[in-house]
């Protein structure tokens, strides 16, 4: 597992990617921990969403997740270990939050 970094500056996320070679594509396992903060309660709805070769992108995953909540997503891309470019965790308004460069 390899720790996914922030797009733009400190955001109350943290999460880690591990990826697995299959005949297919690629099969993708993350978690991700959303940091408790006071006055925060509200859940948003975020997607891991997966980068290939000229500009073509794949939804992994989507879930909802709350302050204190730690989610773990499996999910597959049809792109292959050496076609997959970058991985991006994103908020339902399509904000890049985190990303994994797979290069």
């Amino acid at each position: 597992m390899t720790a996914m970094r922030p797009v733009a500056g400190p955001v109350p996320l943290h999460a880690e990617v591990g990826l697995t070679d299959k005949r297919w594509g690629t099969e993708v396992t993350m978690r991700c921990g959303y940091e408790q903060r006071a006055g925060h309660r509200e859940a948003y709805t975020f997607r891991l969403v997966a980068h290939g070769p000229d500009g073509a992108t794949e939804q992994v995953g989507t879930w909802l997740a709350a302050p204190g909540d730690n989610v773990r997503v499996v999910g597959a891309t049809h792109f292959t270990h050496g076609e997959l470019v970058r991985l991006e965790l994103v908020r339902a308004d399509g904000t890049p939050v985190l990303a994994y460069d797979a290069r």
